[in-house]
């Protein structure tokens, strides 16, 4: 009789130590993973959007001498469909495939050219009207959209 109690005994232990375990692995677990989870949501998050066609053909025809949002080599291109005669499409058209032929023909131009002392926008007279649509949305993106707050650290805790 006493070794059958020994034997129950021996079992309720094996069976309460067993419960401590895997209530001890589940709670452990737990706290481990949702912090690894949230970095992973966060460095996501985080990936920025690939570039667009606009963004890519502005850094390679526009960035050398354009800065949005300050004038450089040549004027900030923000706001500039506001301004002279960029207003109408057709001009930025044809000013951005030959701006010296433009320049004969409008007094804004001109004053463009004495304002940045002497300076004159390369003519790039390859660009489709599409590849000009796409740095035009491409700039008014950029121009209109807020700057991002300071990202946020996660720190580990210990």
């Amino acid at each position: 009789m006493k070794e059958f109690k020994y034997i129950i005994h021996a079992f309720l232990l094996l069976l309460a130590s067993s419960v401590v375990f895997i209530c001890l692995k589940t709670l452990f677990s737990s706290q481990i993973t949702a912090p690894v989870r949230e970095l992973v949501l966060i460095n996501y998050k985080s990936v920025p959007d690939p570039p667009s066609k606009g963004q890519l053909l502005f850094k390679a025809k526009c960035a050398s001498c354009h800065i949005l949002g300050k004038n450089f080599t040549g004027p900030s291109l923000c706001g500039f469909e506001e301004r002279g005669p960029w207003v109408e499409r057709e001009n930025v058209y044809e000013w951005i495939k030959n701006p010296i032929e433009f320049m004969k023909k409008n007094e804004y131009a001109k004053d463009l050219r004495e304002t940045y002392n002497g300076v004159l926008m390369q003519a790039f007279p390859n660009l489709t009207n599409e590849e000009i649509e796409e740095i035009i949305k491409y700039i008014n993106s950029f121009c209109n959209t807020p700057l991002p707050a300071p990202s946020q650290q996660v720190v580990a805790k210990k």
